[in-house]
């Protein structure tokens, strides 16, 4: 059956990190027909004539699906596999929605060397998946997938203590959208070794609260470091803002009070 990649539902830009510097890098077309998918490799270095093709397709997909600001942020977002063998840069919400209850079957574009398989089970829960391949097995909400999460700059950071386990990703969107920054740090926490889970609340105590640090600060876009799990304690930076009181912070997390208390490092 000829299926034409360029009628493609979702379009994604993949990297393969197979030793060499740089890996071998192409883009992606997901294809969808009744209950099958159609999953289309590009390569950029796979020859002129078949990268003269592929980004012929990919500027006509682009045409003709322009996005909403919503769908821009989430095509930024860049991910990784929990092998670190696969880099996808996307929305993979849109892919995540597009494979739904379909089959999937991987065509490779002519001139492509053959490629270990795209990982499907990452392509069809992205967040579940590094979740689990950090914390064991835990029931990843489907509601906080990679349609509203992105995995920030560092993936999603995981912390497991005992039946204590601690995720932290990124919203896409920011307060601080006229910065230039894209996302928000999010962070969940479980009780009871990842069978329900919690969104922590971005409230700070009243004295951090009215600090002037608190105002350029908070919260912060990307979580670099969790450092423990009780007191919740993490630790980020700011190097986007040059007018920032400081540019590494501390935050501890009262969980009887719901609220943080910050304070700049030193």
């Amino acid at each position: 059956m000829h299926v034409k990649p360029e009628q493609g539902n979702v379009v994604l830009y993949w990297t393969y990190y197979d030793g060499r510097e740089g890996g071998r890098r192409g883009h992606a077309y997901l294809h969808c027909e009744g209950d099958r998918a159609h999953f289309f490799l590009y390569e950029h270095s796979s020859g002129g004539a078949a990268k003269e093709v592929m980004m012929a397709r990919h500027e006509r997909w682009q045409r003709a699906h322009p996005a909403s600001p919503e769908q821009e942020l989430r095509r930024r977002a860049s991910w990784r596999d929990p092998s670190n063998s696969w880099s996808i840069a996307g929305d993979l919400g849109e892919a995540q929605a597009a494979l739904r209850n379909r089959s999937m079957e991987t065509h490779l574009a002519p001139g492509v060397a053959p490629l270990p398989p795209m990982p499907e089970a990452f392509l069809r829960r992205p967040m579940g998946s590094l979740v689990r391949a950090k914390a064991g097995h835990v029931l990843w909400p489907e509601v906080w997938e990679a349609s509203t999460i992105s995995p920030g700059l560092a993936g999603p950071l995981v912390l497991r203590a005992g039946s204590t386990v601690i995720v932290c990703a990124a919203r896409y969107g920011s307060r601080f959208a006229d910065s230039g920054q894209d996302r928000t740090a999010a962070i969940w926490r479980s009780e009871d070794g990842g069978l329900r889970w919690t969104e922590l609340p971005w409230r700070l105590g009243l004295l951090s609260r009215i600090s002037p640090s608190g105002r350029w600060s908070w919260p912060p876009e990307q979580v670099r470091k969790l450092c423990s799990a009780d007191p919740l304690t993490i630790e980020w930076h700011d190097p986007w803002i040059d007018w920032e009181p400081g540019t590494e912070w501390r935050a501890s997390f009262d969980l009887a009070k719901g609220q943080w208390k910050m304070k700049a490092r030193s």
